[in-house]
């Protein structure tokens, strides 16, 4: 489960640490969670919850020497809990990832999620086309996810032996805490 699933960013981080030290070294092949940052007003974006999920498995990943996967939002839905995300929100959510230094990335969802033929269940029709659409044809997503992998594993051999020990954020269009700024004494600005 993702950060908002816990009492605070800190706890989630520590239960991630329990969970790579209960299943051991061996058994953990990737620590992973999925988070939905973009709701449903249109341009928003909930940076606590995208930067604070990112930060908190990517130091549980490194401490436990786990490299880290993390779940794309590419499907709008879940009771209008979220928006169907454009070519911007997926390459940003992609980037961000990266930039954390996460090895494995997946999308929710290829196709609209499917939870049966149930009468009672309106879920399917309640999300909106994803990289699939409904009709099983390939939707406006579905060039942007291909251009972000060809563009992702162009550069993957050399990010596959890095890791994301420090992260900054500069700019000033954010009032997030969530994220550390770029130190004055960095090397960078």
């Amino acid at each position: 489960l993702p950060g908002g699933a816990y009492p605070s960013m800190l706890e989630y981080e520590l239960r991630m640490d329990d969970y790579c030290k209960l299943l051991g070294e061996e058994s953990v092949t990737y620590l992973s969670f999925d988070n939905y940052p973009f709701g449903p007003v249109e341009g928003s974006v909930d940076e606590a919850a995208l930067f604070g999920n990112l930060e908190a498995c990517r130091r549980a990943g490194l401490r436990n020497r786990v490299p880290t996967a993390f779940y794309v939002q590419a499907v709008g839905g879940f009771g209008n809990s979220y928006r169907r995300p454009d070519e911007a929100q997926l390459t940003y959510h992609m980037a961000s990832a990266l930039a954390y230094g996460f090895k494995w990335v997946k999308y929710w969802s290829w196709f609209v999620p499917d939870y049966g033929t149930d009468p009672e269940n309106t879920t399917y029709n309640d999300y909106t086309d994803a990289i699939i659409g409904k009709d099983g044809k390939p939707t406006d997503l579905y060039p942007v996810a291909t251009d972000l992998h060809l563009r992702a594993h162009t550069i993957g051999p050399i990010l596959v032996d890095c890791e994301a020990v420090e992260v900054y954020h500069s700019g000033n269009r954010s009032t997030s805490v969530v994220y550390e700024k770029v130190p004055a004494s960095f090397f960078a600005q």
